[in-house]
């Protein structure tokens, strides 16, 4: 605990591209997604801020009170939320599977908590 409040979890999920989306273009499996919490240092920060080594780099970061999606978490109500996708050039199935689309985000989860924790 830092000042009396608990910080929460730097958390992860990853998510499908939607089924009409599919046959538009060549893409991998869909994109990962990382959970920050207001007090990370890179809460809020436009995603182009934010130097991380990710797959395409940063394609997303929203605060979860503007998003609408069913995998919202009702403890990440006042979080940013930062992510890839694998919807580039030459990216598909083969090379971004589900699998990769997991170790990908887990990988990026990690820069976010080594930046957590070195602002602490």
């Amino acid at each position: 605990m830092q000042n009396g409040i608990m910080k929460q979890k730097i958390e992860h999920f990853v998510k499908p591209f939607p089924e009409d989306y599919l046959n538009l273009i060549d893409r991998g499996w869909g994109n990962g997604y990382v959970v920050l919490p207001p007090d990370h240092p890179w809460f809020g920060l436009d995603y182009d801020q934010i130097d991380v080594d990710v797959h395409g780099g940063l394609t997303f970061g929203k605060m979860t009170t503007n998003l609408t999606w069913g995998e919202i978490e009702p403890n990440w109500l006042n979080c940013y939320i930062i992510g890839f996708d694998t919807a580039h050039y030459q990216d598909n199935l083969d090379e971004w599977p589900k699998e990769r689309v997991i170790e990908e985000t887990l990988r990026l989860k990690e820069q976010c908590i080594q930046a957590y924790e070195s602002n602490t």
